[in-house]
């Protein structure tokens, strides 16, 4: 009888051993879930905007605006934001994105929901493009890597390829003198 007993509280010691484990990875498992859910989240794009042209414009029909954007569609903020890449690029009737401020010093915190926002061209030329082979020679792609923290110190990369030719053929919308 007694080794009747000792059988089942062996079985008993597994079993809670067993149990231990489990609910360690569990929780483990379940930690991380909520660490990837709740955290920052920097994305850097283009914005491609038409709409009715500035009075220095008015000679024009129609009119876009190509602005950088980086925002945060995490949970938490995030802080010091980093880019890097070549950032010698300049878009047609545009700014060298190495004279973008947030591009050169970084952005030291950035709240979750919140835009950055820096126009880097302007006018018709991204419909008339191809008929001036701005890129004949060279890359409308560049690739730009973001580094951020999150308040609790974790560091995140990414990587984004920004590519201008997304824009090319796009015709913004007509303007009316109504």
């Amino acid at each position: 009888m007694e080794w009747i007993t000792l059988i089942i509280a062996g079985v008993v010691a597994i079993a809670t051993i067993v149990y231990v484990c489990l609910t360690y990875k569990i929780l483990k498992e379940t930690r991380r879930s909520i660490e990837e859910t709740d955290r920052p989240e920097v994305v850097i794009f283009l914005i491609f905007e038409d709409g009715t042209p500035p009075e220095s414009h008015s000679n024009t029909e129609y009119y876009c605006k190509l602005s950088l954007c980086v925002r945060n569609f995490g949970t938490r903020t995030a802080r010091k934001v980093r880019f890097k890449g070549d950032f010698s690029f300049q878009p047609p009737k545009g700014i060298s994105l190495d004279t973008i401020d947030f591009i050169d010093k970084g952005i030291e915190i950035l709240p979750p929901g919140i835009d950055v926002i820096q126009r880097v061209s302007h006018s018709d030329y991204f419909y008339n493009i191809y008929d001036h082979d701005y890129y004949h020679d060279k890359s409308s792609k560049i690739d730009i890597h973001v580094e951020y923290q999150s308040f609790g110190g974790i560091l995140y990369y990414d990587l984004f390829p920004v590519d201008f030719l997304n824009f090319l053929g796009k015709q913004p919308k007509l303007t009316s003198n109504e």
